[in-house]
């Protein structure tokens, strides 16, 4: 089996070309954080296209989450508000999903090996100092259950 990661912060990061996959199962979910103003929530999805696995990662900024019109109106924000929603609208910066490809994973020991297995060893090759790890689950489950943390 060979795991290839991609740094989602640099320019040689995996395109999220992968937009037309249907059968996307879910390896883990919940929210991520470095700091108390660097978090976020994120899901990590896992998919195959032929003898091709891809894991995938869904991400939105929490920061924002209870911030109002008015805060906006009456500048009530911290920098790291005022950054997230910089030059759009308060209700899309609330809404905006970042996707991108974090691993692939070729020549798994068998084409039709078993999800949760190939999920575990994708999700457990991404890097702490690139990537974004759950630290603390929300109550969807995935491929993981509590395999991890």
């Amino acid at each position: 089996m060979k795991i290839e990661t991609f740094n989602p912060f640099s320019s040689g990061a995996a395109p999220s070309v992968v937009t037309n996959l249907n059968d996307r199962q879910l390896v883990i979910a919940g929210i991520w954080d470095d700091s108390p103003d660097h978090s976020g929530y994120i899901e990590y999805y896992l998919s195959q296209l032929d003898e091709l696995w891809i894991l995938e990662a869904f991400e939105r900024n929490t920061i924002l989450g209870d911030v109002t019109p008015d805060d906006v109106a009456s500048g009530n924000l911290s920098d790291s508000q005022v950054q997230a929603v910089w030059g759009m609208s308060l209700e899309d910066a609330q809404n905006t999903v970042d996707h991108y490809v974090v691993a692939v994973c070729r020549n798994a020991a068998e084409p039709a090996a078993e999800a949760r297995h190939i999920a575990m060893a994708m999700y457990t090759a991404l890097d702490l100092y690139q990537h974004k790890l759950v630290n603390e689950r929300n109550d969807k489950t995935g491929l993981l259950d509590d395999e991890v943390n």
